[in-house]
């Protein structure tokens, strides 16, 4: 729905992805085995700054993708999942 999109993420300790455009992924590593809360952070295309969390869950997988889906009111909504194991 919005092209022009761009989203920073960060957790509690550091940014994860500073300028995450529409359709662009990026990976980032060293997470503690724990719950870690995200915040999700942009401008939505009439300005208006938009902020939402979610929380990864590193206790049960080692991996997770999180994939964030804005709809067409303006709003969007982070989505994790688990990846795998912790073996």
């Amino acid at each position: 729905y919005f092209p022009g999109l761009v989203a920073s993420v960060a957790s509690e300790t550091n940014t994860i992805a500073a300028a995450l455009s529409y359709g662009q992924t990026t990976t980032a590593g060293g997470f503690a085995l724990k719950r870690v809360p995200l915040t999700l952070r942009t401008k939505l295309p009439n300005g208006t700054p938009a902020e939402s969390t979610a929380e990864a869950d590193f206790t049960a997988s080692k991996k997770a993708t999180v994939l964030i889906i804005p709809d067409s009111y303006g709003r969007f909504r982070p989505r994790v999942t688990a990846d795998g194991t912790n073996r």
